[in-house]
């Protein structure tokens, strides 16, 4: 069916747009062949979906306190899959206390999580959803509403590339799980590599796998994040999916003082404060406004890793703080002016 639903699109495209028009929308894959990202689907929607920022944090007070001097709404914050919901519970209510509220990342690095480790996250969504009881003495507003499948499973260094089927099928279990509690499921609809067909090996395994969906995840790290959307937007309506939200839970920008680093996925290696902080700027404002779709963006992370001048790796540097959480100055502002979108 998939075949036959590739040839319809190809037609009309052809038909619509012509040979000139649809040569315009080809953009490259990263093995060199030539795509049509999404066919130019509209990306507008007759009421622009509620929108939300956050930052990626952790589970220390440390995390909490950072978190809450940038302004965050939302905190996307790690645990594995297996964690009794008694060790979330009490750092949910310490980020509640500061009024933010946690996203919980269920993670299994390199792996896929058993059943019963899926299971585990309906006990999550029941005690952290709208009716656990730890909002009698809380802000119910700032339950936890939505819960990430993995990450990052979909992408070569995970090794779980080509295990998009059997992740589906896990995805389909989990959101039967927490189902009725109010919170929902982010699943990876990510083809980070543009070779492996993540989305379409899910599809393949879960044909309706869009109707366990609240949203799908993307990383489109680097000055290609244009490409990284258009992809996942056009396989996703390969797959007659409909218009489930988009949500960027991790984007940030790598930089310390002008100091070069090793990489910065296709940003320069060498950025100031403020250059950081101009692109920042600009690629927020502009998914925002090109992709209505999306209805969140992640900012990757809450302080840097490491000291400043520490070394050359820019995992380590892409904070909106300083390790100790001492300003980086522009960026850090700019960062404080995303958290306050809404």
């Amino acid at each position: 069916m998939r075949g036959v639903r590739r040839a319809l699109l190809a037609l009309v495209a052809v038909l619509v747009l012509g040979a000139a028009g649809l040569a315009a929308y080809v953009v490259s894959r990263d093995d060199g062949a030539e795509v049509s990202p999404e066919q130019r689907l509209p990306e507008t929607t007759a009421e622009r979906p509620p929108f939300e920022t956050g930052v990626q944090a952790g589970a220390l007070q440390r995390d909490v306190t950072i978190s809450a001097r940038l302004g965050a709404p939302v905190a996307r914050v790690e645990w594995a899959v297996g964690t009794p919901v008694a060790d979330l519970r009490p750092i949910v209510a310490a980020y509640a206390r500061r009024g933010i509220r946690v996203q919980p990342l269920a993670g299994f690095e390199g792996r896929l999580p058993s059943p019963r480790e899926v299971e585990n996250l309906g006990s999550w969504a029941r005690a952290l959803g709208r009716d656990g009881a730890m909002w009698r003495n809380l802000d119910p507003d700032l339950a936890v509403r939505a819960i990430e499948f993995g990450n990052e499973t979909s992408f070569a260094y995970q090794g779980t590339q080509k295990r998009g089927g059997e992740y589906a099928r896990l995805a389909r279990a989990a959101s039967i799980e927490i189902r009725g509690t109010g919170v929902g499921l982010y699943i990876q609809a990510d083809d980070a590599n543009q070779v492996d067909g993540w989305i379409n090996q899910m599809y393949d395994a879960v044909p309706d796998l869009h109707d366990y969906a609240a949203a799908w995840i993307v990383h489109p790290y680097g000055d290609q994040w244009r490409r990284r959307l258009d992809w996942a937007i056009a396989r996703l309506a390969e797959n007659d999916s409909p218009r489930i939200p988009i949500a960027i839970t991790e984007y940030g920008i790598a930089n310390d003082g002008g100091r070069c680093l090793d990489k910065n996925y296709g940003w320069p290696l060498c950025l100031t404060s403020a250059q950081a902080a101009d692109i920042l700027t600009r690629v927020a404002r502009e998914m925002r406004a090109d992709y209505p779709r999306i209805t969140q963006f992640i900012l990757y992370n809450n302080h840097d890793l490491r000291p400043p001048g520490t070394n050359a790796d820019a995992e380590n540097y892409f904070g909106a703080r300083r390790r100790d959480g001492s300003s980086k100055g522009a960026f850090t502002d700019a960062a404080e002016r995303l958290m306050a979108q809404r």
